[in-house]
């Protein structure tokens, strides 16, 4: 249903890796969502598979802080 609604072909296990993705870019470290939405018996199975999922967004975050920063002790 995928392909045919996307033309993108994945499995299924990619599209649970989406899904996490997804879910943690809109609610960060929400690990307790994901593992509902994805049927993990506990957080700890989310947390060990899709933590690395948050790294980019993390480092981005930094970045524009230091960037923020760097312009403010310019002004000075």
């Amino acid at each position: 249903m995928v392909e045919k609604r996307t033309s993108l072909r994945i499995t299924a296990h990619q599209f649970r890796h989406v899904a996490a993705a997804m879910l943690l870019k809109k609610f960060p470290g929400n690990y307790p969502l994901v593992a509902k939405v994805l049927g993990h018996k506990g957080t700890r199975i989310s947390m060990n598979n899709y933590i690395d999922l948050e790294t980019l967004e993390a480092n981005q975050i930094f970045a524009a802080l230091v960037r923020e920063n760097t312009r403010s002790l310019q002004l000075v």
